[in-house]
């Protein structure tokens, strides 16, 4: 259960984060700065392009969660918490016995559970440069109205990743977000719309995926690096 904001401001150990859910792309929150910790409201409220941060309490029940799945494998750590609003939230755990993502929900009465996606992956722990980035997974998730996400690793310089999201005319408009970023690891969703346009045999569209350009910089606000999506 996620604890009040009188509450939260007590605590003092935070992890950065931030998450995406299944509003549709026009339900988007204005960036304000939080005052502490997120809330329930907060978390289930319109997603944000900046992420927001959870308490300690929240953390552990996010890790608590995603270990009661069958398949989560013994070994590894939580690294990073994505969390942006819509009552959703991806966190992702590392280490020797692999990787794993794991989606969670976030109840309006502040309960939260979840389940691992994909199964097991190799573990990651490229050795990259200091101010590189790298990705390692990307993808949409939904039909009609759905949220792009993607995961990478950056090098041990790099202090702040920020995707700049191409817009699709007439479809949705994103723009920059700052992903979640942690021990070498980041993430983020962001909402995307599926567009008119021809379906294959299947009746699938594989267009929608909008193009992005991923950026990192250093603690003085130096580029480091700069990777392109899709095209």
């Amino acid at each position: 259960m996620i604890a009040s904001r009188r509450t939260l401001t007590a605590l003092v150990a935070v992890i950065v984060a931030g998450c995406g859910g299944t509003a549709p792309s026009d339900s988007v929150a204005s960036d304000a700065v939080l005052g502490g910790f997120a809330t329930v409201d907060e978390l289930t409220g319109p997603w944000r392009s900046e992420p927001m941060t959870l308490d300690p309490a929240t953390i552990d029940e996010v890790d608590r969660a995603c270990r009661l799945d069958p398949e989560f494998p013994p070994g590894i750590r939580l690294v990073v918490i994505d969390a942006r609003g819509n009552g959703t939230l991806t966190a992702d755990f590392n280490g020797q016995a692999g990787f794993v993502d794991c989606r969670l929900d976030v109840a309006p009465s502040g309960a939260i559970s979840g389940h691992l996606r994909g199964g097991v992956g190799g573990w990651r722990g490229r050795h990259l440069a200091p101010g590189q980035l790298e990705i390692d997974d990307q993808g949409v998730d939904g039909h009609g109205e759905g949220w792009q996400e993607l995961d990478g690793q950056s090098g041990t310089a790099v202090t702040r990743v920020v995707i700049d999201v191409v817009d699709a005319a007439g479809v949705d408009h994103v723009g920059s977000v700052t992903a979640s970023l942690r021990d070498g690891m980041f993430l983020a969703r962001w909402p995307t719309r599926e567009p008119v346009g021809p379906r294959d045999a299947n009746g699938r569209l594989d267009v929608w995926m909008r193009a992005y350009t991923i950026t990192a910089y250093d603690a003085f606000g130096h580029v480091t690096d700069r990777v392109d999506g899709p095209r």
